[in-house]
């Protein structure tokens, strides 16, 4: 089988000035020019190595941070190596930052042309292509508006159409996708999967695992820069989730009331994470925390879901306060799937005593978003009063 693409160690390091604060008189000025400057250099990438088969399709995960955009901006040659070696074999396109690529004083059409040319197209093959890519994009009313007037979802619309539609042999795409509304998403998966049928080599940067899962045949997880796994797309991922297990420490300043000196929240994790707390509509979630009790008394815990800072419900671990041993408790409840739409949640935990006269409580303990991802059974429509059938345990140590 053919190679695509060959990255043979290589990495990236960007220099940060040790300057923080602007100078703004001309004594400054001059002490700034006659200091010696301090410069730190931060590693994106090291060393980094791997092959990419034609026609393979290959996912990147990790955190933010971890060198994954990095890694596609050098491969599409928006930026430079520092050392080691890109070997490409065909014409690549990008979609990255939202807006790359695009000259924001021409027209939708006219960047349409300009793209088609960057990857060597001639005129009369781009424009063969033209109304397939406005139609995907569905911006017919505005495709001679300067690009400069579009929003970020009519931006990513047309780069995504752009990249997918016009010839490029390797398609490199970033998460730019999560920006996209659920029905374009459902778009953008199917002409993936139309891209890998043909034959393409696709590269993909995704938080959202379960896309990854489902259209990559390899997965490589970075980390600081570093390749930590790579290989099969379930086992990789799972690597990669079983780094984040670890649950938040709790200082005990977000707490407030009348029991915060004989109970301390100590962790909280969701799905045995603290770390990169992104999830699917289609994905339970496991919310888990621990309290220590210092004197017995009758007491019930609660966590409650806050979205725009409204609270949406309180799941509580007891119907009513029960005795409460001294000693560590560990309580979790489960929620179930294609409950809560996609945005930023924050978290609260707390609890009272049996006749909730006694109290503590601590708001935005942690958060959480649910990705934008189409899901034949998250139903857009569904609203009014409801009841969770929820999964709820409290062990004692």
């Amino acid at each position: 089988m053919s190679v695509a693409l060959k990255i043979e160690n290589v990495s990236k390091s960007f220099k940060r000035s040790g300057y923080k604060q602007p100078y703004k008189s001309l004594r400054e000025d001059l002490m700034q020019l006659f200091a010696r400057k301090t410069e730190k250099k931060f590693t994106a990438l090291d060393t980094v190595s791997f092959d990419v088969n034609t026609g393979e399709t290959l996912g990147i995960i990790g955190r933010n941070g971890a060198g994954k955009s990095t890694l596609l901006k050098l491969i599409s040659g928006i930026s430079l190596p520092d050392s080691g070696k890109i070997h490409i074999n065909g014409s690549v396109s990008s979609l990255l930052e939202l807006g790359t690529g695009f000259h924001p004083e021409l027209s939708g059409y006219e960047n349409i042309l300009f793209s088609g040319a960057l990857l060597g197209m001639n005129k009369k093959e781009v424009l063969e292509k033209a109304d397939e890519i406005i139609a995907f994009a569905g911006l017919e009313d505005f495709i001679q508006t300067p690009v400069k007037h579009y929003s970020s979802g009519m931006q990513l619309r047309l780069g995504f159409s752009v990249n997918a539609h016009l010839n490029a042999e390797i398609i490199l795409i970033d998460e730019v996708l999560a920006v996209g509304d659920a029905a374009f998403q459902k778009k953008c998966f199917s002409k993936v999967d139309e891209i890998k049928r043909s034959g393409k080599t696709i590269l993909l940067v995704s938080h959202q695992l379960e896309q990854i899962k489902k259209y990559c045949n390899r997965v490589i997880w970075m980390d600081e820069g570093k390749i930590m796994a790579a290989g099969n797309a379930e086992e990789t991922c799972t690597l990669y989730l079983n780094s984040l297990t670890t649950a938040k420490p709790l200082t005990e300043a977000v707490f407030k009331g009348s029991l915060t000196e004989n109970i301390r929240f100590t962790t909280v994790s969701i799905n045995e994470r603290e770390q990169e707390l992104r999830f699917s509509p289609a994905q339970e979630l496991r919310f888990a925390y621990t309290f220590k009790v210092n004197n017995a008394l009758f007491f019930r815990s609660a966590v409650s879901v806050f979205k725009d800072d409204v609270r949406l419900f309180t799941l509580h671990d007891f119907k009513e306060a029960v005795n409460t041993i001294e000693g560590t408790h560990h309580v979790s409840f489960t929620l179930p799937a294609h409950l809560l739409r996609p945005g930023r949640y924050t978290i609260a935990l707390g609890g009272h005593d049996a006749e909730n006269t006694y109290w503590i409580w601590g708001e935005n303990v942690a958060a959480f978003t649910m990705d934008e991802v189409w899901d034949e059974l998250t139903d857009p429509t569904a609203h009014g009063i409801f009841t969770i059938s929820t999964d709820i345990k409290r062990t004692t140590q």
